[in-house]
């Protein structure tokens, strides 16, 4: 949950600097958050097979972050972040289909690779600089 709050706190961060890409991404996140909320009503019942499925998607998205993350650390212009501010977006929605999952998000085997995949961020965040 660590990496979690750094990415909320970057989002904020670059959120109140750029006002026009600001208004997109609020856009864009109402748009994420009704799709989280729609694909949890359409899992609904099947907790192993859930729980398995999005931590495995979880962790694809991650790693295409994390590659993401090296390629924003070094190029910071304009497209990079806002491609930044979509992918904070979406580790929002992450987090909030996670936290909606209760059965996966309580049961201590998911909650461990919830946070092992997690901890691939805040390493990477962390061996970039960018704590």
């Amino acid at each position: 949950m660590k990496n979690l709050v750094v990415i909320l706190s970057l989002f904020m961060f670059f959120g109140t600097s750029c006002n026009s890409i600001e208004k997109k991404v609020e856009k864009k996140l109402g748009e994420k958050l009704e799709e989280a909320g729609q694909a949890l009503e359409n899992t609904a019942g099947e907790k192993v097979a859930n729980c398995d499925e999005f931590l495995k998607k979880y962790e694809k998205w991650v790693d295409e972050y994390l590659v993401f993350l090296t390629e924003y650390k070094n190029n910071p212009d304009e497209k990079t972040l806002q491609k930044f501010m979509t992918m904070s977006q979406d580790a929002l929605s992450w987090a909030m289909q996670w936290t909606a999952m209760y059965d996966c998000a309580n049961d201590e085997k998911y909650e461990k690779e919830f946070e092992r995949i997690g901890k691939k961020v805040e390493d990477k965040m962390e061996e970039l600089g960018m704590e």
